[in-house]
């Protein structure tokens, strides 16, 4: 039953988020479409093309999520505005739909259990710390591997 329920709200434009113990859909109307409704109209006086446009679709989701987890969307912006320097419109159209996503989630009415939550800093030991990228870890691990099999 509940394979058929989502089809047939998946069909008329709606996605189940939740299943509830009850039985009970939370519905919550496509908020990132195909086509980046949201997007476009945040950009809309921004003059750009469909491609630049498109570049832009996962901001408006991570503005969202900044509101969701109650984070500053100041650094995300700077970041934004650093990366994309060479092109400035660019930078513009990505803060600005960032910006859509977050007042999305100001304005939605969502259900109370859908509220920001508040996460603080964890406690980390003081000391010196490396980033490690999943390209580096997997040329250690494989450097590691060849060490032992030369041993």
């Amino acid at each position: 039953m509940k394979k058929i329920i989502s089809r047939i709200l998946w069909t008329v434009g709606f996605t189940a988020i939740a299943f509830l113990p009850l039985g009970v859909y939370l519905l919550v109307e496509k908020m990132i479409s195909p086509t980046g409704f949201w997007q476009k109209f945040a950009v809309a006086g921004l003059g750009l093309t469909s491609k630049q446009t498109a570049r832009s679709r996962n901001m408006w989701a991570l503005g969202l999520v900044l509101w969701l987890y109650d984070r500053d969307r100041q650094t995300t912006t700077d970041w934004i505005r650093k990366k994309f320097r060479d092109e400035p419109v660019i930078a513009e159209a990505n803060v600005a739909v960032l910006n859509a996503g977050h007042a999305f989630g100001e304005t939605a009415e969502f259900p109370n259990f859908l509220r920001p939550v508040a996460i603080g800093p964890a406690p980390v030991d003081p000391g010196m710390y490396r980033t490690v990228s999943g390209t580096e870890a997997v040329a250690w691990g494989l450097v590691a591997l060849g060490m032992r099999r030369l041993n």
